[in-house]
């Protein structure tokens, strides 16, 4: 996805695996965010970007979520930027070119992304 602008918005992009299959070689380049916090009924806490692997039923294996890279991301955001896994699925070496300055308002925790 490239050239692409999210605002108002509850969570910008959301990658998430659950039942099995396999996300390879995504690529999200020229993006503009603003993301705030919603009623608790919405998905999402203000995070612009959120990669997921986890089990929706134990008895299914989530899939895996790999070289995903994020160029030239702006924005702001009153959430963090996460990657989270439940078990082994996701590639957390997730690449950034150029990095973007990520400040997570709800929490006070900033980073680079």
């Amino acid at each position: 996805m490239t050239g692409c602008t999210i605002f108002d918005s509850n969570r910008g992009i959301g990658i998430l695996s659950r039942d099995g299959g396999a996300m390879r070689r995504l690529l999200f380049s020229n993006l503009t965010f603003a993301c705030h916090h919603a009623p608790p009924c919405h998905w999402g806490k203000a995070d612009p970007l959120h990669i997921s692997v986890r089990s929706r039923d134990p008895a299914i294996t989530p899939g895996i979520v790999e070289q995903v890279q994020f160029s030239n991301v702006t924005g702001v955001a009153e959430g963090a930027i996460k990657p989270a896994c439940g078990r082994t699925g996701l590639d957390t070496r997730c690449g950034h070119q150029p990095a973007a300055d990520a400040a997570d308002r709800g929490t006070g925790c900033s980073g680079t992304l």
